[in-house]
């Protein structure tokens, strides 16, 4: 799933968007014990090579960046990507991104202010949002071919003359509010945001935005980050739709071919102090005390960047490990064998600066010992026994067969394409992606799983008062209290 063609996210549910995780058990070794994979398996299925619509390009004399793909349904989709969002944020400005983003939702520009761009919008059936992700902000417009003067004028408008009024600003705050206070309310995400926070300190995936902070912005800020981020070197611009290249090409540079060229601006990762952080956590249990009868286990670590050569391996061992629904071993184990949880699941994550990995966890308080110890043996297995046979070729066909429904519309191609560009990979990745999946072998899946998980894992639980007792056999306990 693109972040781009899909606001930027994994196919995750929304608790899983927390993703950016600690963890604290150790892995790392070179044993040659395995383990089957059960019933028997087709046989391995040879190297596909997906095959996409052809992209045009084009970079302007300013530096923006066009990619363009035809449909040949008679709409226009344009998706600007700005290089700006949430892993730019610090412990002083966490929320701004969101914040950011839901204010120019609100106040639109200056041509067409508040509800007069909705009503622009909606008067000729089609559709705008604005988005923040982890790594950019997202505009995306869709209207029928023939109101594509409408959607270049709209576009144009806000992002040279954004609408930035304190009214709009104070109606975002409220709803970012409230979204902050039912966070309390949801254990799983409640663990995901204090996994990261503990992991990446203040920064970035640990920025995470509180009532204080989320006040502390002011209307001068977010007209701050506008004004030095809105720059052509740092947007990528995708169009999908009927209208040809030429004339495409034509009307992106007449609406934003005068933008002040300004550099591509990213976002810095202290990986060093991340790790670290995970290490110093691998003897502890973090734990959030509430009163509810279900316990939810979050583990996690640090990951390679998506250009990493263990991005490959790492996506079978996760497969393996916890991503291939019951066949999976945390599910076998945890799940099905002994009945401990109603939900288990691992992911892995890349980006263009760092990455992620976690597996987490729900189940009955007076399980949450036994379902924490044997969710670390499970995935510690994944780097001191190497995966059978059976199990490669049952996740690597999985891989391949279903990777074909990350294109199912010309969205979501576009967006992978943006995705291509924005994380600096070759032309070829997308179509050799499933090669390369075919590729991995038993002892890079081992190799890759043990550096993985080199630094340990950092281990936090959610759950009722009665959990700490029996978690103490596993670790030092530390409790944590939320804001």
């Amino acid at each position: 799933m693109s972040r781009h063609g899909k606001t930027m996210g994994a196919a995750l549910s929304v608790a899983m968007m927390g993703l950016i995780i600690l963890m604290s058990a150790t892995g790392h070794g070179a044993g040659k014990k395995s383990r089957g994979g059960g019933a028997s398996l087709p046989p391995p299925l040879p190297p596909v090579r997906v095959t996409l619509p052809p992209v045009e390009t084009h970079t302007a004399d300013n530096g923006l960046r066009l990619y363009y793909i035809k449909d040949e349904l008679p709409q226009l989709t344009i998706v600007v990507s700005i290089g700006y969002g949430k892993l730019n944020e610090n412990k002083d400005n966490a929320g701004i991104a969101e914040l950011l983003a839901r204010t120019l939702t609100l106040a639109g520009s200056k041509k067409y202010p508040g509800e007069k761009l909705s009503a622009a919008i909606e008067r000729v059936g089609g559709r705008f949002t604005i988005q923040e992700s982890w790594e950019n902000t997202v505009i995306t417009i869709r209207v029928l071919e023939r109101h594509s003067g409408l959607a270049y004028d709209i576009l144009g408008d806000l992002v040279k003359n954004p609408n930035f009024d304190i009214s709009y600003l104070n109606q975002a705050r409220s709803l970012m509010d409230e979204k902050i206070r039912r966070r309390s309310d949801n254990p799983a995400e409640l663990a995901f945001v204090m996994l990261r926070k503990i992991i990446f300190g203040g920064d970035g995936y640990g920025a995470v935005a509180v009532e204080r902070s989320v006040a502390s912005i002011t209307l001068n800020d977010l007209a701050e980050v506008w004004k030095t981020r809105v720059k052509a070197r740092n947007i990528m611009v995708g169009i999908a739709g009927s209208p040809d290249y030429d004339t495409v090409r034509k009307s992106i540079l007449d609406t934003l071919g005068d933008l002040e060229p300004g550099v591509e601006a990213g976002y810095a990762v202290d990986r060093p102090k991340a790790l670290a952080a995970v290490r110093s956590s691998r003897k502890k249990i973090y734990f959030i005390p509430r009163p509810i009868p279900q316990a939810t286990i979050v583990v996690g670590t640090v990951a390679p960047d998506i250009r990493s050569p263990q991005v490959y391996p790492l996506q079978v061992m996760d497969y393996i490990l916890g991503g291939g629904s019951f066949n999976s071993r945390l599910v076998k184990e945890i799940r099905v064998k002994r009945g401990l949880a109603y939900a288990v699941q691992s992911v892995v994550r890349f980006r263009r600066e760092t990455g992620v990995f976690m597996a987490y966890a729900q189940t009955g308080n007076d399980q949450a010992h036994r379902s924490l110890s044997l969710m670390l043996d499970t995935i510690s297995s994944m780097a001191t026994e190497q995966v059978s046979e059976e199990e490669m070729q049952w996740a690597k066909n999985a891989i391949i067969n279903s990777y074909i429904f990350d294109f199912e519309t010309p969205l979501e191609v576009l967006g992978r394409y943006l995705d291509t560009a924005y994380y600096g990979l070759p032309s070829t990745y997308l179509s050799s992606y499933t090669e390369r999946i075919g590729a991995v072998s038993r002892e890079e899946t081992m190799k890759s799983g043990g550096e993985l998980l080199n630094h340990g894992l950092v281990c936090l639980v959610v759950g009722g008062e009665d959990v700490r007792k029996n978690l103490s056999a596993l670790g030092e306990i530390v409790v944590l209290r939320p804001d």
